[in-house]
């Protein structure tokens, strides 16, 4: 979905606008993707906490 949704924002989107506003939508878009890829790393990569270790009596 994502790579649906870059590639109507860089053929459609894109093809209407000039000059300045182009420009700083391919940063803003630039900036997004790399937050989305930010989020995306926290998130799968969260850090757990280590299993309690648990002694039993034997």
């Amino acid at each position: 979905m994502i790579a649906l949704t870059i590639l109507k924002a860089f053929v459609i989107d894109m093809s209407t606008l000039t000059g300045v506003w182009r420009a700083l939508s391919f940063m803003g878009l630039g900036i997004v993707l790399v937050a989305i890829g930010w989020l995306y790393q926290r998130i799968l990569f969260r850090r757990q906490a280590p299993p309690a270790v648990t002694q039993t009596s034997a």
